[in-house]
């Protein structure tokens, strides 16, 4: 199982990718139901139960940090990237003496 985990981690960046997908939708929907919340209770005068309030406050929060982690690994995965010292592209072919 770790060698597999090792695998993805190594040569792909989807994982980063969902990451920061995943706390962009969960902020957006945190907030519409912080707005959805306000609306009521300015039309109806509901008071604010609790439990709504606490939610929507976790799920912003962490939605926002989910993304700032992915944004973090993205940085991360660049530098990586960029420490391996590979070549930007692929010679297949060459005219240069070999020496």
């Amino acid at each position: 199982m770790r060698y597999s985990i090792e695998g993805v981690v190594a040569f792909t960046t989807i994982p980063l990718t969902i990451v920061i997908f995943l706390g962009t939708i969960l902020s957006v929907v945190a907030l519409l139901y912080m707005i959805f919340i306000i609306i009521k209770y300015l039309i109806y005068s509901d008071s604010v139960q609790g439990f709504a309030t606490t939610m929507s406050a976790i799920l912003l929060l962490g939605g926002i940090q989910l993304l700032s982690i992915g944004v973090l690994g993205k940085y991360l995965e660049k530098t990586y990237a960029e420490a391996k010292c590979r070549p930007i592209y692929i010679v297949h072919e060459s005219n240069l003496d070999e020496e």
